[in-house]
């Protein structure tokens, strides 16, 4: 696409007269497809097709234009994003294909990212290791090249994977409502769908709050701080597993939840101090001699009837 008046060339060695691939170029209007070369003040060929492009080669130029380069209009015809002759001379792609190699990726999306555009095998692989293949990423118009393309720290197949728009920084919504933000669910492995990943019966984010582990049920049944109270009996009476008497007023939160006091109301306890001293004294207790007698009577009555069967026993006699 050169123009060269009153310029003889020496030689055509070592160098590219025209486009190696067929280009799609409208000349006044009328769209052809072919190659094409320079423009040669010097050529003297025909043009018999009418595709404006000499029937024979000028030196080492397959494709002499018959006229000013100018009037030879090359754009994007395959709308892949290349300008068609960058295709045919640099890129190597087919600019009359928009997607060269088949792999379902434009050539000019291949090429921004850095990508083969002429071999299909880097569909399906993931460059910036973000759980989305390459091809995923054009179908989604995330980045292949950044792991985290709207930067609110969840990568792009993580977000995917959950519905979640990998183009919009969604990082401080709470889906599920268990607590927890979904970057807290992604830094917890957390499910951000579902309150309760692990299906223990305690959310993840309560879970989270008192160091639980969201992603292991087992821990459900423990009592962490030993109050009688397993964790998540602790979550459905909204006391602290970690603290044994979550209220304060010095009764176990189990003890409390037996008796039926409120174990996070301070002032409602299941019995007090003085009410426990009172009880203790109206308690009626035998007297020491009074037990000593009964005991007595006891033992002697019983060691009484022993000896009595051992003289009878002692006085039988075999008969003769």
């Amino acid at each position: 696409m050169n123009s060269f008046i009153g310029n003889g060339v020496d030689t055509f060695a070592n160098n590219i007269w025209f486009a190696p691939r067929p280009l799609a170029y409208r000349y006044e209007g009328i769209w052809h497809i072919g190659q094409l070369g320079n423009y040669w003040d010097a050529y003297t060929g025909n043009d018999t097709n009418r595709d404006h492009v000499g029937d024979t080669p000028y030196g080492g130029d397959s494709a002499p234009l018959m006229d000013d380069p100018h009037k030879y209009y090359i754009g994007d015809y395959d709308n892949d994003g290349l300008w068609d002759l960058h295709e045919a001379t640099i890129y190597n792609t087919d600019p009359l294909k928009t997607d060269t190699d088949g792999d379902m990726l434009p050539d000019g999306w291949e090429i921004k990212y850095g990508l083969n555009a002429t071999n299909h095998e880097d569909a399906s692989q993931d460059k910036d290791n973000d759980g989305l293949t390459n091809l995923e990423e054009y179908q989604r118009g995330t980045d292949p090249t950044q792991p985290d393309t709207d930067s609110d720290g969840l990568p792009d197949g993580w977000e995917v994977t959950y519905g979640l728009n990998p183009l919009q920084d969604d990082a401080s919504q709470d889906i599920d409502g268990d607590g927890l933000t979904n970057l807290e669910e992604y830094q917890h492995s957390t499910n951000p769908i579902v309150a309760d990943t692990d299906a223990d019966g305690m959310p993840d984010g309560w879970e989270v709050t008192y160091g639980l582990n969201p992603t292991n049920s087992s821990d459900a049944s423990l009592d962490e701080d030993g109050d009688r109270l397993s964790n998540v009996r602790e979550f459905w009476f909204g006391t602290d597993p970690t603290d044994p008497d979550s209220d304060g007023d010095g009764y176990e939160d189990g003890f409390e939840v037996l008796r039926g006091s409120d174990p996070l109301d301070p002032s409602d306890h299941p019995i007090s101090p003085q009410q426990n001293i009172t009880s203790l004294q109206n308690v009626s207790v035998p007297s020491i001699p009074t037990i000593y007698w009964f005991s007595l009577v006891t033992l002697s009555i019983a060691t009484i009837a022993s000896l009595g069967a051992l003289i009878i026993v002692i006085r039988r006699k075999p008969s003769p």
